[in-house]
């Protein structure tokens, strides 16, 4: 005689239990690859992206004055040091670079090559240290100099 859903479902859990397993993986049992870090990252550096153009959209909609005025006042304020400026660059010019550079990864995947995972693991290392570079090089560029 067939159980019912609910019944196997139950059964299920409790043989589960019996045999000590967790109810799903965990960090402390998974490692986490490579792959799998950079394609988290792609996600991440894309919200990031959409969550600052929202706001700086927003801010500049609802600013009284006009965007030059808001400059000028902000280059006035104490905290416009380099050691809060220079990192602030870095992490914004790292998140365009990254995800520029791995969207063209998954181009390339789009068209079917370099699904080999010493490819896939290469062309990560790649991704992340022409990102870096070029984040570094970005952040060094000083306007109207």
């Amino acid at each position: 005689m067939a159980s019912t859903p609910a019944e196997q479902q139950k059964k299920f859990w409790q043989q589960n239990k019996q045999l000590g397993r967790p109810v799903a993986p965990h960090l402390t049992i998974y490692k986490i690859d490579w792959h799998t870090l950079l394609s988290g990252t792609h996600r991440l550096t894309g919200f990031i992206m959409y969550v600052g153009l929202a706001s700086i959209s927003a801010a500049t909609l609802m600013i009284p004055a006009a965007y030059p005025v808001w400059i000028a006042a902000i280059k006035t304020w104490p905290v416009a040091i380099p050691a809060i400026i220079y990192p602030c660059k870095f992490g914004a010019s790292w998140t365009v670079f990254y995800h520029l550079l791995n969207g063209i990864r998954h181009i390339a995947w789009d068209f079917g090559k370099g699904f080999d995972m010493k490819i896939v693991n290469r062309t990560g290392y790649a991704v992340m240290a022409i990102s870096l570079l070029m984040a570094a090089y970005a952040t060094t560029i000083v306007p109207g100099m």
